[in-house]
């Protein structure tokens, strides 16, 4: 409130009944919590008095004193003359120009006039910061500034928005809907992975990391399968390095009697044909419940795309590959923070949960003593261990010894070093590579390896 004079603006936007009618009813109808759900920010008010009038409210239901006529002007004289405002309030005064304004019992009524103050207030704001970058737009050839500097000006607005403060019977719808739904949490789809942690929260993250050629591709399709055929629930699968045709080819391979060798190196014309057939059916099959994204993106856009399909899960891999507006010219890894934090506030807001896939650092090659990854070999780990629920990796000890492996070719390691609500560990999954599946036990990865030869 460093400014205390109206802005004169092309066109004014203001609407100064409702304005008397809140503060009327913040002061003589006890409307002050209503308006203070809906309202963050004195400025959403357009007249110097309102706003001041407003900040004396808080203030005084903060200190848990009665709002009446002689409280309000005595703090309203109090703050004014911080701002050099000469001109006192005498409480006579406030309650003739206010009090038959106020709404009375129409709280509905009082929302929607307050609803109409931000609105006014967002028109204000939109007009001065389209001017500036109108203004940046005319001095500036540097496209990436320009976007760098809409980024910022888009995030300023969003501060201003309503509050979505919860009342105290959404809490208990939520809390409620938890404790008595039959699976209140999302499956990952694979036995072993719900062993430990009973599923993924709500409004959280999982970060699954591992080395290439150790089998992060495979396990994510495996569980994005899963998660919609046994649980019947809509992923979302953001693919920044494989194209969609690839993970199709890998949904094929999975449901059929294809293999990754064979669709790679020896279909003949005729199984060709059913290859084709296979990938399309698996196309058909997974519209609107499986969709894939494959052109770049950045995280703001992916939140967009989210937004508009309404997923339980999506999938993002990976990390390291993700673009953030506005962060060009800041260090890799508060870039990647940034991006997190856009995931961990998308998850919140749709009420859904995200698996992450991440690279890992050169470190774990240079750690002979001990080849399994930890959170610290996460590249530009930065608060990705912090902010996550779960932190997972995947290590294939196949990869790195080949024959002198003690775990052999169809056993892939999870090892979760965080989980925020089970036990961390290290478990052994069945892999069949050239199946593009992950079973439950190496015995199952073992049997679907005999039924290709």
């Amino acid at each position: 409130m460093s400014n205390l004079k109206a802005h004169k603006l092309e066109t004014d936007y203001c609407n100064e009944p409702a304005e008397l009618s809140v503060i009327a009813t913040c002061i003589w109808n006890d409307g002050l919590d209503m308006v203070s759900s809906l309202i963050n920010d004195p400025k959403v008010f357009y007249m110097p008095r309102n706003r001041l009038l407003f900040q004396s409210c808080i203030e005084l239901k903060r200190e848990n004193v009665p709002l009446d006529a002689i409280t309000v002007s005595d703090r309203y004289n109090k703050i004014s003359k911080r701002y050099d405002i000469d001109k006192e309030l005498a409480p006579d005064r406030l309650t003739m120009t206010y009090r038959h304004k106020a709404l009375g019992t129409d709280m509905e009524k009082l929302k929607h006039y307050s609803k109409i103050l931000i609105s006014t207030m967002l028109q204000r704001v939109l007009e001065r910061k389209t001017t500036e970058l109108h203004a940046l737009s005319r001095t500036s050839n540097d496209p990436t500034e320009m976007l760098a500097h809409a980024h910022h000006l888009v995030n300023d607005i969003s501060t201003i928005l309503p509050s979505k403060h919860a009342t105290k019977q959404e809490n208990l719808d939520k809390v409620r809907k938890l404790i008595f739904s039959e699976n209140p949490y999302i499956p990952f789809g694979i036995g072993i992975y719900n062993a430990f942690a009973g599923g993924m929260t709500r409004g959280e993250f999982t970060v699954l990391g591992g080395r290439p050629g150790h089998g992060k591709t495979t396990q994510i399709i495996n569980i994005g399968k899963s998660i919609v055929d046994k649980h019947n629930l809509k992923v979302m699968v953001v693919n920044r390095e494989m194209s969609n045709q690839q993970m199709f080819f890998k949904l094929a391979i999975i449901e059929s009697d294809f293999t990754q060798e064979e669709v790679r190196k020896s279909l003949t014309p005729e199984r060709r044909k059913q290859f084709y057939k296979e990938v399309e059916r698996v196309i058909e099959k997974y519209e609107n419940r499986l969709i894939m994204f494959d052109n770049p993106m950045d995280v703001y856009t992916t939140a967009g795309m989210a937004r508009q399909v309404k997923p339980d899960v999506i999938i993002d891999d990976y990390i390291q590959l993700w673009s953030v507006p506005g962060t060009m010219h800041q260090d890799r890894r508060l870039q990647i923070e940034e991006g997190l934090k856009v995931y961990k506030n998308l998850c919140k807001e749709l009420d859904i949960s995200a698996i992450l896939c991440s690279q890992l650092n050169r470190n774990v090659e240079q750690r002979f003593d001990n080849p399994y990854p930890q959170p610290s070999d996460l590249a530009e780990a930065g608060t990705i261990e912090q902010m996550a629920e779960n932190v997972l990796f995947t290590f294939y000890d196949y990869k790195l010894n080949h024959d002198d492996s003690d775990k052999g070719p169809n056993c892939l390691e999870l090892v979760c070093s965080k989980v925020r609500n089970g036990t961390s560990g290290i478990y052994d999954l069945g892999f069949s590579g050239n199946n593009c599946k992950i079973t439950d036990t190496v015995e199952q990865a073992l049997k679907l390896e005999a039924q290709n030869v």
